[in-house]
């Protein structure tokens, strides 16, 4: 099973870094293909829905959050169920198999479907870049990770270590920082 996401939150790329959410997803064993950033169209469906979905919904006419969440709810609710859109159907009508998936969410059947060693493989099959900042350090999932002054403001490659579970910088020599 694979899913195709956009850039932006809670999908988006963390300066090349896959966020938590696609992390979980992975261990799953679910595909996560992230559309080119500034390339909407190549999501075209679900940007038009999105696009829709602001033009009914309105949100800068919005007071407060929950008037958003609930004109959001609302047009959700009408888009799926009452909107005629497939031969003068809804989509609810046309496809009534996507209303559940027929399986109630289990938590306990998520633990042993979950598998650290995809994320591990996920995530060693990239290179990742950063920038050292002014303090010679460069963030890796929230956390600060010291290369030193003598490479400040320097660009470094990035790659993580499955069998050791390090993340490898490369900077020129090697500097291996501990997860």
């Amino acid at each position: 099973m694979q899913i195709q996401v956009d850039n932006g939150h809670p999908w988006g790329l963390n300066s090349g870094l896959p966020p938590d959410l696609a992390l979980w997803l992975i261990g799953l064993g679910v595909g996560i293909d992230w559309i080119p950033p500034g390339q909407p169209q190549k999501n075209g469906t679900i940007e038009r829905d999105n696009g829709v979905m602001q033009m009914w919904a309105d949100p800068s006419a919005c007071r407060t959050r929950a008037e958003m969440q609930s004109r959001l709810e609302r047009e959700c609710f009408v888009q799926r169920e009452r909107y005629p859109s497939i031969g003068g159907m809804s989509r609810m009508e046309a496809y009534p198999e996507l209303r559940h998936s027929g399986r109630a969410y289990d938590p306990k059947q998520e633990k042993p479907m979950w598998d650290l060693a995809r994320v591990d493989r996920f995530l060693a099959a990239r290179v990742y870049y950063r920038r050292a900042n002014a303090r010679g350090a460069i963030y890796l999932y929230g956390w600060s990770r010291g290369l030193g002054r003598a490479h400040r403001g320097k660009e470094v490659c990035v790659r993580f270590d499955p069998a050791s579970r390090d993340w490898t910088v490369t900077v020129s020599p090697i500097i291996k920082v501990r997860s």
